[in-house]
Protein backbone atom coordinates (compact mmCIF):
# COMPACT_ATOMS: atom_id res chain seq x y z
CA UNK A 1 0.00 0.00 0.00
CA UNK A 2 1.47 3.38 -0.62
CA UNK A 3 2.51 5.53 2.30
CA UNK A 4 0.88 8.59 3.02
CA UNK A 5 2.74 11.95 3.56
CA UNK A 6 2.15 11.57 7.41
CA UNK A 7 4.06 8.07 7.02
CA UNK A 8 6.96 9.35 5.16
CA UNK A 9 7.38 12.28 7.57
CA UNK A 10 6.94 9.86 10.65
CA UNK A 11 10.15 7.65 9.07
CA UNK A 12 11.93 10.68 8.16
CA UNK A 13 11.21 12.31 11.61
CA UNK A 14 13.58 9.20 13.30
CA UNK A 15 16.73 9.32 11.87
CA UNK A 16 19.54 7.38 14.07
CA UNK A 17 22.92 9.72 14.20
CA UNK A 18 25.85 8.97 15.94
CA UNK A 19 25.07 10.00 20.00
CA UNK A 20 28.08 11.00 22.05
CA UNK A 21 27.97 13.69 24.68
CA UNK A 22 26.06 15.88 22.50
CA UNK A 23 28.32 15.56 19.20
CA UNK A 24 26.73 17.03 16.41
CA UNK A 25 26.68 14.05 13.42
CA UNK A 26 24.49 16.02 10.87
CA UNK A 27 26.01 13.17 8.06
CA UNK A 28 23.29 11.11 7.12
CA UNK A 29 20.60 14.32 6.92
CA UNK A 30 22.80 16.07 4.65
CA UNK A 31 23.31 12.90 1.92
CA UNK A 32 19.46 12.46 2.24
CA UNK A 33 18.90 16.25 1.52
CA UNK A 34 21.08 15.71 -1.27
CA UNK A 35 19.68 12.55 -2.67
CA UNK A 36 15.56 14.17 -2.41
CA UNK A 37 17.64 17.16 -4.62
CA UNK A 38 18.86 14.89 -6.92
CA UNK A 39 14.90 13.16 -7.29
CA UNK A 40 14.02 16.51 -8.33
CA UNK A 41 16.17 15.82 -12.18
CA UNK A 42 17.71 12.24 -12.41
CA UNK A 43 15.28 9.58 -13.68
CA UNK A 44 17.60 6.54 -12.10
CA UNK A 45 17.75 6.07 -8.29
CA UNK A 46 21.39 5.25 -8.52
CA UNK A 47 24.03 7.35 -7.12
CA UNK A 48 27.76 6.64 -7.43
CA UNK A 49 29.84 7.85 -4.06
CA UNK A 50 32.01 10.16 -6.43
CA UNK A 51 28.79 11.80 -7.49
CA UNK A 52 28.03 13.45 -4.39
CA UNK A 53 31.32 13.16 -2.04
CA UNK A 54 32.79 16.31 -3.03
CA UNK A 55 29.72 18.51 -2.15
CA UNK A 56 28.77 16.17 0.65
CA UNK A 57 32.34 16.76 2.50
CA UNK A 58 31.35 21.07 1.31
CA UNK A 59 28.06 20.89 2.95
CA UNK A 60 29.49 19.42 6.13
CA UNK A 61 32.32 21.62 6.25
CA UNK A 62 29.65 24.77 6.17
CA UNK A 63 26.93 23.12 8.23
CA UNK A 64 28.58 20.68 9.93
CA UNK A 65 30.95 21.05 12.83
CA UNK A 66 34.45 22.23 12.55
CA UNK A 67 36.89 18.81 12.15
CA UNK A 68 40.23 18.78 11.60
CA UNK A 69 38.69 16.30 8.20
CA UNK A 70 35.77 15.52 6.98
CA UNK A 71 34.50 11.77 5.86
CA UNK A 72 31.08 11.87 3.35
CA UNK A 73 32.44 8.00 3.22
CA UNK A 74 30.60 7.47 6.34
CA UNK A 75 26.65 8.59 5.70
CA UNK A 76 27.11 6.72 2.05
CA UNK A 77 27.54 3.81 3.71
CA UNK A 78 25.45 4.20 7.02
CA UNK A 79 22.42 5.88 5.63
CA UNK A 80 21.56 1.82 4.95
CA UNK A 81 20.49 2.04 8.68
CA UNK A 82 17.07 3.99 7.48
CA UNK A 83 15.81 1.34 5.28
CA UNK A 84 15.72 3.31 2.11
CA UNK A 85 19.28 3.30 0.98
CA UNK A 86 21.48 0.51 -0.07
CA UNK A 87 24.90 -0.08 -0.98
CA UNK A 88 25.89 -2.50 -3.57
CA UNK A 89 29.31 -3.86 -4.69
CA UNK A 90 30.37 -6.89 -6.84
CA UNK A 91 33.07 -7.41 -4.19
CA UNK A 92 33.91 -7.72 -1.06
CA UNK A 93 34.82 -3.64 0.45
CA UNK A 94 37.89 -2.97 1.71
CA UNK A 95 38.07 -1.93 5.56
CA UNK A 96 40.57 -0.06 7.73
CA UNK A 97 39.74 -2.54 10.41
CA UNK A 98 36.55 -5.63 10.97
CA UNK A 99 33.29 -4.16 11.35
CA UNK A 100 34.08 -0.38 10.20
CA UNK A 101 32.94 1.67 7.17
CA UNK A 102 34.47 0.86 3.70
CA UNK A 103 37.42 3.47 3.03
CA UNK A 104 36.70 6.23 0.31
CA UNK A 105 39.13 4.35 -1.76
CA UNK A 106 36.88 1.29 -1.98
CA UNK A 107 33.03 2.99 -2.10
CA UNK A 108 34.90 5.12 -5.60
CA UNK A 109 35.73 1.54 -7.32
CA UNK A 110 33.95 0.68 -10.42
CA UNK A 111 30.47 -1.22 -10.23
CA UNK A 112 30.03 0.29 -6.64
CA UNK A 113 26.85 2.70 -6.22
CA UNK A 114 24.22 3.26 -3.51
CA UNK A 115 20.56 3.35 -4.61
CA UNK A 116 17.31 4.61 -3.19
CA UNK A 117 14.57 2.75 -2.18
CA UNK A 118 11.74 2.23 -5.24
CA UNK A 119 9.25 2.52 -2.90
CA UNK A 120 10.41 6.12 -2.07
CA UNK A 121 12.03 6.91 -5.28
CA UNK A 122 8.59 6.49 -7.18
CA UNK A 123 7.15 8.45 -4.18
CA UNK A 124 9.20 11.41 -4.92
CA UNK A 125 9.21 11.37 -8.77
CA UNK A 126 5.30 10.98 -8.48
CA UNK A 127 5.01 13.79 -5.83
CA UNK A 128 7.74 16.59 -5.86
CA UNK A 129 5.53 18.30 -2.80
CA UNK A 130 6.49 15.45 -0.76
CA UNK A 131 10.31 16.54 -1.85
CA UNK A 132 9.19 19.66 0.54
CA UNK A 133 7.63 18.40 3.26
CA UNK A 134 10.72 15.50 3.65
CA UNK A 135 13.91 18.33 3.64
CA UNK A 136 11.27 20.61 5.96
CA UNK A 137 11.25 17.36 7.99
CA UNK A 138 15.02 16.85 8.28
CA UNK A 139 15.78 20.83 8.46
CA UNK A 140 13.78 21.31 11.27
CA UNK A 141 15.36 18.11 13.30
CA UNK A 142 19.01 19.27 12.78
CA UNK A 143 19.10 22.51 12.35
CA UNK A 144 17.70 26.11 13.52
CA UNK A 145 15.70 27.70 11.49
CA UNK A 146 18.13 30.69 11.42
CA UNK A 147 20.31 28.47 8.77
CA UNK A 148 17.08 26.64 7.08
CA UNK A 149 17.25 29.01 3.98
CA UNK A 150 20.95 28.75 3.58
CA UNK A 151 21.19 25.01 3.88
CA UNK A 152 18.30 24.99 1.20
CA UNK A 153 20.29 27.35 -1.67
CA UNK A 154 22.95 25.40 -0.94
CA UNK A 155 21.41 22.59 -1.91
CA UNK A 156 18.80 23.65 -4.33
CA UNK A 157 16.19 22.46 -2.46
CA UNK A 158 12.73 24.58 -2.45
CA UNK A 159 11.52 25.94 0.31
CA UNK A 160 8.13 25.44 1.53
CA UNK A 161 7.48 25.38 5.31
CA UNK A 162 4.39 23.35 6.08
CA UNK A 163 2.08 22.91 8.94
CA UNK A 164 2.74 18.80 8.26
CA UNK A 165 6.14 19.02 9.12
CA UNK A 166 7.51 17.55 12.43
CA UNK A 167 9.09 19.91 14.59
CA UNK A 168 9.83 19.23 18.44
CA UNK A 169 7.10 21.74 20.63
CA UNK A 170 9.01 24.83 22.06
CA UNK A 171 7.71 26.31 25.37
CA UNK A 172 5.63 29.28 24.31
CA UNK A 173 7.06 30.84 27.98
CA UNK A 174 10.68 30.37 26.05
CA UNK A 175 10.78 33.84 24.43
CA UNK A 176 8.68 35.65 27.10
CA UNK A 177 11.28 34.69 29.47
CA UNK A 178 14.57 35.45 27.76
CA UNK A 179 13.40 38.90 26.72
CA UNK A 180 12.53 39.86 30.08
CA UNK A 181 15.44 38.60 31.46
CA UNK A 182 17.50 41.00 29.25
CA UNK A 183 15.10 43.82 29.15
CA UNK A 184 14.24 43.03 25.34
CA UNK A 185 17.78 43.90 24.72
CA UNK A 186 20.49 42.89 22.42
CA UNK A 187 23.33 41.00 24.31
CA UNK A 188 25.72 42.05 21.91
CA UNK A 189 24.83 45.68 20.31
CA UNK A 190 22.38 46.73 22.67
CA UNK A 191 19.50 47.43 20.03
CA UNK A 192 16.31 47.49 21.94
CA UNK A 193 13.33 48.66 19.63
CA UNK A 194 10.03 48.45 20.19
CA UNK A 195 6.52 49.57 18.46
CA UNK A 196 4.32 50.02 21.14
CA UNK A 197 4.92 47.29 23.38
CA UNK A 198 5.99 44.65 20.89
CA UNK A 199 9.78 44.34 20.36
CA UNK A 200 11.13 45.27 16.76
CA UNK A 201 14.14 42.43 15.34
CA UNK A 202 14.80 41.04 18.97
CA UNK A 203 14.73 37.18 19.19
CA UNK A 204 15.05 34.63 21.52
CA UNK A 205 17.92 32.51 20.66
CA UNK A 206 19.26 29.13 22.18
CA UNK A 207 22.78 28.25 22.68
CA UNK A 208 22.58 24.80 22.59
CA UNK A 209 20.25 24.44 19.55
CA UNK A 210 16.83 23.29 20.62
CA UNK A 211 17.41 20.96 17.44
CA UNK A 212 19.95 18.94 19.37
CA UNK A 213 17.79 19.34 22.55
CA UNK A 214 18.82 22.60 24.29
CA UNK A 215 16.81 22.87 26.65
CA UNK A 216 13.73 26.08 26.61
CA UNK A 217 15.59 27.58 29.53
CA UNK A 218 16.72 31.21 30.12
CA UNK A 219 20.15 29.43 31.35
CA UNK A 220 20.31 28.31 27.43
CA UNK A 221 18.83 31.56 26.03
CA UNK A 222 19.92 35.04 25.11
CA UNK A 223 18.22 38.15 23.44
CA UNK A 224 19.99 38.80 19.86
CA UNK A 225 19.08 41.02 17.74
CA UNK A 226 18.16 39.40 14.15
CA UNK A 227 21.50 39.51 12.31
CA UNK A 228 23.78 38.52 15.69
CA UNK A 229 21.48 35.41 16.06
CA UNK A 230 22.03 34.82 12.14
CA UNK A 231 25.59 35.32 13.49
CA UNK A 232 25.85 32.79 16.66
CA UNK A 233 23.84 29.70 14.70
CA UNK A 234 25.96 30.15 11.91
CA UNK A 235 29.36 30.00 13.91
CA UNK A 236 30.40 33.63 13.53
CA UNK A 237 30.55 34.63 16.93
CA UNK A 238 30.64 32.83 19.96
CA UNK A 239 31.26 33.12 23.92
CA UNK A 240 34.21 32.43 26.04
CA UNK A 241 33.49 31.08 29.87
CA UNK A 242 33.57 34.56 30.90
CA UNK A 243 30.37 36.04 28.73
CA UNK A 244 32.94 37.53 26.30
CA UNK A 245 32.75 37.62 22.46
CA UNK A 246 34.87 35.17 20.33
CA UNK A 247 34.79 36.14 16.67
CA UNK A 248 35.69 33.39 14.31
CA UNK A 249 39.18 34.07 11.80
CA UNK A 250 36.72 33.21 8.69
CA UNK A 251 34.42 35.83 9.26
CA UNK A 252 35.03 38.50 6.37
CA UNK A 253 33.50 41.85 5.38
CA UNK A 254 34.33 45.49 5.15
CA UNK A 255 33.19 48.06 7.06
CA UNK A 256 29.66 47.69 8.09
CA UNK A 257 31.30 44.04 9.31
CA UNK A 258 33.65 46.07 11.53
CA UNK A 259 30.90 47.97 12.94
CA UNK A 260 28.29 44.97 13.30
CA UNK A 261 30.85 42.36 14.97
CA UNK A 262 34.61 43.30 15.59
CA UNK A 263 33.96 46.65 17.36
CA UNK A 264 32.29 44.15 20.03
CA UNK A 265 34.75 41.15 20.15
CA UNK A 266 36.45 40.79 23.40
CA UNK A 267 33.92 43.03 24.79
CA UNK A 268 31.75 41.00 27.77
CA UNK A 269 27.88 40.65 26.91
CA UNK A 270 25.01 41.94 28.50
CA UNK A 271 23.87 39.75 31.41
CA UNK A 272 20.47 39.41 32.41
CA UNK A 273 18.60 41.58 35.04
CA UNK A 274 19.06 40.08 38.52
CA UNK A 275 16.51 37.25 39.09
CA UNK A 276 17.25 35.40 36.37
CA UNK A 277 19.92 32.57 35.71
CA UNK A 278 22.97 33.55 33.58
CA UNK A 279 24.05 31.48 30.62
CA UNK A 280 25.08 27.87 31.82
CA UNK A 281 28.80 27.13 30.95
CA UNK A 282 28.12 23.85 29.76
CA UNK A 283 26.07 25.38 27.04
CA UNK A 284 28.57 27.69 25.64
CA UNK A 285 31.11 25.07 25.82
CA UNK A 286 28.88 23.09 23.81
CA UNK A 287 28.37 26.22 20.98
CA UNK A 288 32.13 26.48 20.88
CA UNK A 289 32.78 22.54 19.99
CA UNK A 290 29.57 21.85 17.78
CA UNK A 291 28.93 25.18 16.15
CA UNK A 292 31.80 27.64 16.21
CA UNK A 293 33.78 28.36 13.32
CA UNK A 294 37.02 28.08 15.15
CA UNK A 295 39.67 29.04 15.43
CA UNK A 296 38.61 32.55 16.80
CA UNK A 297 41.27 35.84 16.09
CA UNK A 298 43.95 36.54 18.72
CA UNK A 299 42.17 38.42 21.24
CA UNK A 300 44.45 40.95 23.51
CA UNK A 301 43.09 39.67 27.06
CA UNK A 302 42.92 35.42 26.07
CA UNK A 303 46.64 35.80 24.90
CA UNK A 304 46.00 33.08 22.41
CA UNK A 305 43.93 32.08 19.55
CA UNK A 306 40.90 29.94 20.61
CA UNK A 307 42.10 26.18 18.91
CA UNK A 308 39.32 24.20 16.44
CA UNK A 309 37.72 21.12 18.02
CA UNK A 310 40.46 19.08 19.03
CA UNK A 311 38.05 15.55 18.88
CA UNK A 312 37.89 13.88 15.67
CA UNK A 313 34.64 11.81 16.48
CA UNK A 314 33.49 9.23 13.59
CA UNK A 315 29.79 9.96 13.64
CA UNK A 316 27.49 9.90 10.87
Amino acid sequence: MKKSHAEWIAKFSSFKTWQKKGVRAPHKPLLTLLLLRRSMDEINPEVRFGEVSEQLGRLLKEFGPRRRSYHPEFPFWHLQNEGFWTVLSPFEFERKKPGSSPTSAALQKDGVYGEVSSELWQALKSDPYLISLLADTILHQFWPGTLHESIRNAIGLPGMATSQTVKRKRDPEFRVNVLRAYRSTCVICGLDGRLGGIPLGIDAGHIKWHSCNGPDSTKNGLALCSFHHVALDAGAITLNDKMRIIVSVDLTGGRRIEDVIYKYEGREIMLPQPGFDQPELEYLQWHRKEVFRSPGRLLPHEGNIMKAAESEPTGY
